[in-house]
């Protein structure tokens, strides 16, 4: 009713990491039902292993979502080789495609442009959304991945203006939760 572009449900604001599984799956279950394909529907996923990764995407398969919005949380320090084995094989089973969630003040992976390029130029990763609160970095991570083909969206309302000025494609806010007009107006200023 107020104009979102779209439809993010179990993201970080969504508090992901506190329901069950079934829950999870009640989630969007009825997300995809009230969005009936009128807008495109994005669920949060974040787990330590790809084994409950691997679940949740043969789950997902029961309902229609447009993309996945995959964290990888981490406990143990990862080597960056192995999270991009871990994004190529969720990539490979993934239902649909997926969105990389750069938040490295959550999970603890922070990557330099170039080694997220590499992850951003895998087959099935069709986005990205970055909660970093980097303008450069933005700008470097752009330059990795044709702008044509990939969807970078901000993770805060106050960086939306600086993301499509760089080519970005708007923004996936928890304050559209309980102000979307804001944000949609906000986003429909910045295209202007």
């Amino acid at each position: 009713a107020c104009g979102c572009q779209g439809l993010v449900v179990l993201g970080s604001g969504g508090e992901f990491p506190y329901f069950t599984l079934e829950e999870k799956h009640a989630i969007i279950a009825s997300a995809s039902k009230a969005c009936a394909g009128r807008v495109p529907l994005v669920a949060g996923c974040g787990f330590y292993s790809l084994q409950e990764t691997c679940d949740f995407f043969i789950a997902c398969k029961r309902f229609h979502l447009d993309a996945l919005l995959v964290a990888l949380p981490t406990y143990f320090p990862l080597k960056f080789d192995d999270v991009l084995a871990y994004y190529k094989e969720i990539c490979r089973i993934a239902p649909c495609p997926i969105l990389y969630y750069h938040f490295p003040q959550m999970t603890s992976l922070f990557f330099s442009p170039e080694q997220l390029g590499r992850i951003l130029r895998i087959d099935g990763i069709a986005g990205m959304k970055v909660s970093a609160f980097c303008l450069r970095e933005m700008r470097q991570l752009l330059k990795q991945v044709p702008v044509e083909t990939f969807n970078l969206f901000a993770g805060v309302g106050f960086l939306l203006r600086h993301t499509i000025a760089m080519g970005g494609h708007g923004v996936i806010d928890p304050v559209a939760s309980f102000a979307p007009r804001l944000v949609v107006e906000a986003y429909h200023a910045c295209k202007n």
